[in-house]
């Protein structure tokens, strides 16, 4: 009797076993369907969180310029340029017995000339230009062409031929060889990859060209006001547009293979600025 009650049992069992196994089947089936599902469903609200986040950091850099154009614009722009007003007279005037190597220029005499500047601005530099010179400017800032539109409208000696929204870094809308002088004030601080744009500058220009600068640079590495620059710099790096306060432009200068260069070092107001001609 109980060998019959055990025969019938595993029959039974084995009986079970088809259902058991489908049922199984069914229920991986159902979770990875629905993992699936998951996976899709993650994947779509990822990318959705991706690109809104792509969108809020272009839109946040956006108002970043538009305020940092603003800002230079309403109080700091006159503010450095009463200290440097100097300096610039001096250095700039060197343009005045430039003769343009454009042979449609070249005729009309000294001064004539065709100036790239870099890190345009506002415009502040407008008034040191030579009479009848043909400026083009690029600057990375869209948000500053505004303020330089209503500023060149005071000096009607100068002709603006190219406003470029563009890094200095690569200029590919400026040919190579068609400009007589670039000028950059308080520019070089901030780029991004200062070497390129001085080869940028010596692509541009045209044989026995001219390079202007004025730039702020950082103090002697011994000093403790160096060592007070190295703890402000990352905040004011956020701030105004990667400005270095321990930017090493002479050294920069130095190595890129320009001949005669001329420059010095003054302090203006407490600040170390480079001053020079290539």
């Amino acid at each position: 009797m109980y060998r019959g009650v055990c025969r019938q049992s595993l029959r039974q069992l084995e009986g079970l076993k088809p259902n058991i196994i489908s049922r199984s089947i069914r229920v991986v089936n159902g979770i990875m369907a629905n993992l699936n599902d998951a996976v899709v469903i993650y994947g779509i609200v990822a990318s959705v969180f991706v690109i809104l986040l792509w969108a809020l950091r272009c839109e946040l850099k956006r108002i970043k310029q538009r305020m940092f154009a603003f800002f230079i614009h309403r109080y700091v722009s006159q503010s450095i340029e009463k200290e440097l007003v100097v300096f610039k007279e001096k250095l700039f005037s060197r343009m005045n017995t430039l003769v343009s190597y454009d042979p449609r220029l070249k005729t009309k005499g000294q001064g004539v000339i065709r100036v790239l500047e870099i890190g345009v601005g506002t415009g502040v530099n407008l008034k040191y230009y030579p009479i009848g010179c043909r400026l083009i400017c690029v600057e990375p800032n869209s948000y500053f062409e505004t303020y330089f539109k209503k500023n060149s409208e005071k000096f009607q000696h100068i002709q603006v031929e190219q406003f470029v929204t563009a890094m200095a870094e690569n200029m590919a809308e400026v040919p190579e060889n068609s400009v007589d002088a670039v000028v950059s004030t308080c520019v070089l601080c901030s780029v991004m990859k200062i070497q390129d744009v001085l080869h940028e500058i010596k692509r541009v220009l045209v044989p026995g060209g001219k390079f202007l600068y004025l730039e702020h640079i950082g103090y002697d590495r011994k000093t403790w006001k160096r060592f007070f620059q190295m703890i402000v710099e990352p905040l004011w790096t956020f701030m105004f547009e990667n400005c270095h306060l321990t930017s090493d432009t002479a050294v920069s200068v130095e190595n890129v293979g320009f001949t005669d260069v001329s420059q010095r070092v003054v302090n203006i107001e407490g600040l170390c600025f480079l001053i020079g001609v290539m």
